[in-house]
Parts: C-alpha cells; sequence; structure tokens
C-alpha cells in the first residue's frame, strides 16, 4: 500500500525507521515515523525523510556477493603493520568504478577501527583485489587508506570484518568475513628480558664521558637482529641504586641513523637538557652521584619491549664533580690583563681584559667578570653571545658602562649599582669550562683616571665650543603657532648624543621645556636641529615630548636654555636671549574690524598644512 506526504508517494512502512523501501515509481526512500505497524503514516507522524538516500540502492546478501566478495581475514606481522588484513574482490567492476570503500573490524557489536579509502582507488584504478590494514598498537593511516586509532587494546580480537563498498552511482555492497585466521595472541606486546632480550640487544659500553661537550656518562648498545629504523622506541637509564638519576628517550635518534646496529645515549651530571636525537629531563641529583646501573629498554614496531642492564662502570667519575680551582692553579688556566678606565666604543666606565691559557673560547661553558668597590659588586657581566662569535679566541675582554648601559650582545649585565664617582677596587674573573670547572682570578689597582668619567657641567666658552645657539624667533608654519629655538652642533652628530633639553622662560619663569624624544635616532647625522613651541599647546610631532605651555599667548620668553646631554653624561649649557620675530602675531585676533593690525598675511605666516621638520630652518633644509 502507498501514501502520500508532501507530494511524494510512499509505500505503507511498517516499524519505527526502515532503509531502502522501493516503491512502484522506483525511488528509496528512508523514513522515519511514529505510528502502529497496522496504519499508514500521517503527514504529522513523520518524522524524517533522508533525501540523500532517494535513489540509492543498498545491496547486501547474494546481491552484494555478485559485486564484491571477502578474501583472506586474518593476522598480520609485517610491512610495519602488527594486526589485521582485510582482503577482498571486486566481481563484476575495477576500483575506478568506485567512489569509497569503508572496511571496519568489530568485536561483537564495538566498533574496533574504521579504515575509509584514500588514495587507494586512485593509485589502483585497474585493480581488482585490494586489502586494507589495521594495527593495533595505534598505528593512525594517511595515505591509501584513513583511519582512526584503534579503538580497544591488542588483547581485542575482531569477530568479524565489514566491507562497504560504494560505487559511482552511490549504490552500496555489503559484505562481512568472519573467518578469522592466524594467531591474534601474537598481536599482543610482549615483555622480553634475560636473554631473550640478549638475542635482541645487547649492552656494550658504560663509561665517564667527558668530550663532545658532554661531562657525565655513556651508554652504548648494539641491536642484534634489527636495525635502528625498525624500532618503534628507545628508553636508556641511570640508576644509583633504585633512584632514577636521568632518563634518555629517542628521539630523531631512529630516523637520523636508521641503518645503525650500534648506539649510544649520553647523560651530562651539570645539568644539560637534549632535544635532538634524545629527549631528556635534567640530572636528578649532584654530580657527584655515581650511577651503579644502565637500563636500556627497545621497543620493536610491533610494540615487543627487550629490557637489558648494565652495571660494569668504567672511567673515574671523580672527574666530572666539578672544581673550583683559584690561585695559581687558577692563573694556569686563565690570566688577567687590562683593567681600566674606557671612554670609546660608545663606553663610559671600565675595560676588563683576560686571556686563556690552554683553550680558546670554545671549549669555555660560560665566563662571568665582576666590579667590585671593596666588597660591593657594582655589576656583573656574563658571557652572552660573546663564546660562540669569538670561538677560536683566547684573549677577550668585558666592557663595564657607568651610566647604566644594559648589554644584551656578547655579554649580558644588570645596570651599573652605583655612580659614576663609585671606582672599583677589583676585577673578579671566573670562567667555567665544558666540564664545570670554575677558575678564579682577580686583578685590582685599575689604570687610568676614574674622574673622567664623573660627568660634567660645561657652560660658556666651553659649552659653546659644543654646542652653538641659531634661530631663535616666532613659528607660525607647520602647525606651529609659536617659536623656534635652532641650535648647532660644533663636534658631533645628534646619534652620538644621549639628550637635549631645550626650555623658554619668561625673566625667571619657565614657560615650556622639551626633551628629544625619537629626535637623536630619526636623525643620527644632523647638526642642525631645532625645536618648536606652541603657545596655544599642540602637540607637533614624536621627536620630541612637548611639555605644556605654562602661561598665555601672550606671553613672551625672554630667553631659550639648551642643554644638550652627551655619550658619557656630560651636559652643554646654552643660551639664547636675541628673539626675532613680532610675537603680538600670536596672539589670537577678536575679528579684523576690531583688530585692524590682524597679522594675517605677515611674512610670519606659512602653510600651516606643511610638516614641521626639526633640521629645517627658514624653510631651508640644513642637515
Amino acid at each position: 500500500m502507498q501514501y502520500s506526504v508532501n507530494g511524494m508517494t510512499f509505500i505503507n512502512i511498517l516499524g519505527t525507521e526502515v532503509d531502502n523501501i522501493p516503491v512502484s515509481t522506483g525511488t528509496i526512500i528512508k523514513v522515519r515515523y511514529s505510528g502502529t505497524s497496522t496504519q499508514n503514516p500521517s503527514e504529522s507522524q513523520v518524522l524524517q525523510v533522508t533525501d540523500d538516500v532517494i535513489g540509492h540502492n543498498h545491496y547486501t546478501g547474494e546481491e552484494a556477493l555478485a559485486f564484491v566478495k571477502p578474501q583472506d581475514f586474518g593476522v598480520m606481522q609485517f610491512s610495519g603493520v602488527n594486526g589485521y588484513n582485510v582482503g577482498f574482490e571486486l566481481v563484476t567492476t575495477t576500483a575506478k568504478n568506485l567512489k569509497k570503500v569503508e572496511v571496519s573490524l568489530y568485536k561483537e557489536d564495538t566498533l574496533l577501527q574504521k579504515n575509509v579509502s584514500n588514495t587507494l582507488l586512485e593509485e589502483y584504478p585497474d585493480a581488482t583485489q585490494l586489502s586494507s590494514p589495521f594495527d593495533v598498537t595505534g598505528k593512525v593511516w594517511s595515505g591509501n587508506w584513513e583511519n582512526e586509532a584503534w579503538n580497544g587494546t591488542a588483547a581485542d580480537v575482531p569477530t568479524r570484518a565489514v566491507i562497504v563498498v560504494t560505487d559511482l552511482e552511490g549504490n552500496t555492497y555489503t559484505v562481512e568475513n568472519k573467518n578469522l585466521t592466524g594467531n591474534p595472541a601474537s598481536l599482543i606486546p610482549k615483555d622480553y628480558t634475560g636473554a631473550d632480550a640478549l638475542e635482541f640487544v645487547k649492552p656494550q659500553d658504560f663509561g665517564v664521558m667527558q668530550f663532545s661537550g658532554v661531562n657525565g656518562y655513556s651508554v652504548g648498545f648494539e641491536l642484534q637482529k634489527v636495525k635502528a629504523g625498525e624500532l618503534k622506541k628507545v628508553v636508556v637509564s641511570l640508576y644509583r641504586d633504585k633512584t632514577l638519576l636521568q632518563k634518555n628517550v629517542s628521539n630523531t635518534l631512529l630516523k637520523d641513523y636508521p641503518d645503525a646496529t650500534q648506539l649510544s645515549s649520553p647523560f651530562d651530571v651539570t645539568g644539560k637538557v637534549w632535544d635532538g636525537n634524545w629527549t631528556n629531563e635534567a640530572w636528578n641529583g649532584k654530580p657527584g652521584d655515581v650511577p651503579t646501573k644502565a637500563v636500556i629498554v627497545v621497543t620493536d614496531w610491533m610494540g615487543n619491549t627487550y629490557t637489558v642492564e648494565n652495571t660494569s662502570l668504567t672511567g673515574d667519575p671523580e672527574l666530572l664533580d666539578p672544581t673550583q680551582y683559584t690561585g695559581e692553579e687558577a692563573l694556569a688556566f686563565v690570566k688577567p690583563q687590562d683593567f681600566g678606565v674606557m671612554q670609546f666604543s660608545g663606553v663610559n666606565g671600565y675595560n676588563v681584559g683576560f686571556e686563556l691559557q690552554k683553550v680558546t673560547a670554545k671549549d669555555i661553558k660560560l665566563v662571568e667578570v665582576s666590579l667590585f668597590k671593596n666588597d660591593v659588586l657594582l655589576q656583573k657581566n656574563v658571557s652572552n653571545t660573546l663564546l660562540t662569535e669569538y670561538p677560536n679566541a683566547t684573549q677577550l675582554s668585558s666592557p663595564f658602562d657607568v651610566t647604566g648601559k644594559v648589554w644584551s650582545g656578547n655579554w649580558k649585565n644588570e645596570a651599573w649599582n652605583g655612580t659614576p664617582e663609585d671606582a672599583p677596587t677589583r676585577a673578579v674573573i671566573v670562567v667555567t669550562d665544558l666540564k664545570g670547572n670554575t677558575y678564579k682570578v682577580e686583578s685590582s689597582n685599575p689604570t687610568g683616571d676614574p674622574t673622567a668619567l664623573i660627568p660634567k657641567k660645561y657652560t660658556g666658552n666651553e659649552a659653546l665650543a659644543f654646542v652653538k645657539p641659531q634661530d631663535f624667533g616666532v613659528m607660525q608654519f607647520s602647525g606651529v603657532n609659536g617659536y623656534s629655538v635652532g641650535f648647532e652642533l660644533q663636534t658631533v652628530k645628534a646619534g652620538e648624543l644621549k639628550k637635549v633639553e631645550v626650555s623658554l622662560y619668561k625673566d625667571g619663569t619657565l614657560l615650556q621645556r622639551n626633551v628629544s624624544k625619537t629626535l637623536l635616532k630619526e636623525y643620527p647625522e644632523a647638526t642642525q636641529l631645532s625645536s618648536p613651541f606652541d603657545v596655544n599647546g599642540s602637540v607637533v610631532d614624536d621627536n620630541w615630548t612637548y611639555g605644556a605651555w605654562i602661561g598665555t599667548s601672550g606671553d613672551v620668553p625672554t630667553k631659550a636654555v639648551i642643554v644638550v646631554t652627551d655619550w658619557m653624561g656630560n651636559t652643554y649649557t646654552v643660551e639664547n636671549t636675541s628673539l626675532t620675530g613680532d610675537p603680538s602675531v600670536l596672539i589670537p585676533a577678536t575679528s579684523p574690524k576690531d583688530n585692524p593690525s590682524s597679522p594675517i598675511g605677515t611674512s610670519n605666516e606659512e602653510d600651516p598644512n606643511k610638516n614641521f621638520d626639526p633640521t629645517e630652518f627658514n624653510g631651508e633644509p640644513t642637515v
């Protein structure tokens, strides 16, 4: 019997969900509805009409077997697979005529894994016999097949394989295979020890290691039946009795050396952490903690583990415990050299030199150079890129700046802990070699004049020899309604300065102070500079940090004070009291009628939209 829902004709359906019900028109439909098994469902009772299966046939039984037949379904332990293989044969077509293949393994009604064809049908278009692998160790495919990891343990044995083939028209053919062959117990990973493990892997050297940047131990082992590329993982651990000192886990090792059979794992007692062939955590103890055994655990691609031990440590572990050398022993390794005042290369402070006696920089782990004033630490420099940038150097030096500069290149440090007046009484040099041994030497009595480092305040002719005032006048252009103060550097360029301050005063009252911001970096080659002041409080640009105008537009400055600070902290103060231009033009007029002497059109007015250039005077570039 047929019925109609929304203008479509369906057959009478018994039950709550039925697939692939043919009607007289030949269409196929999936319908869910609420109703009894003896009545036709009404429109209100139909819950879902699944359009995506209209016109698609779902074949099972003999009809499906006429299209695809199951073949072998058995245990598989080759080609990197530890699990099962499900084969099937296309009877009336080839792979290129298929849209999709899904192969699933079930344990009763529990889905263990589903493989969906990916590149399979394109790579083997003319194939009629195909197979799908399943790995119980959790491998995920992304090649001929795609899948999710095994949903269970290696001990979960599938009871049936379900193969669903979809042709290009969307018809599906479902067949099953319940005849599992082989021994599923062989898939369960085993833990081998003793003689069984030794047939797979043998311990080799286990000894003290002090080369290749390692200060610790090396554990070697030899694979007996396979190569590194055939393994899943290697874990090597050192124990002191029952205490784990360090565990190394293979990282890129097996991929980097796939054909190797002899391998080794390094352990560093100074706390080094690996992230290359091996990964690990830092040494869990002191350098003096001597391991009593090395444990090697090798996991093959099927998940079987082989555990062997080595308790025969060779070498002298006492060599690994770093020694702190001073006096003559330290001087045999490193000698102090020059220790004196330094005022060049952008440094206003001190320089401490030293010479390595037996090694070069590449053989050093760390250098620390500290300056003390009696027992007070003034500054400590720690090597950063120094040793890698100058690997073959034997003579090195460390700079210290009393103006508070902080390094982040060859050296790292914190700012000077004191004032320029604090002269150091000694320099302490501590060199650490690759084994963690330290060599501490000192140098006292610095050379040079420490008072030269104390910033000086220059005025008068001494200041004028460094910086000269230039134009100081009314300014009404580049968006400024106020004043401009120019000055010219005599012996340096802007990039060599630390700071510039320009202030305007009315008698003894400060009207505004501008402090250089990005000016010196943006115009490093400039010698002629200027600073604008706006009586309306406008901020012109980012070259200066502008103070607020303290007063009214009618307050006329009587002098401009320019203070330039060089990179050593010395200041040079000069003044200009010769104001040019008519300050009255800066006062806003109420209207031309009320103010017939309005400055519109005077020589002080230029294009208000022109950007201000701090290196330009009267519209002409002066850099």
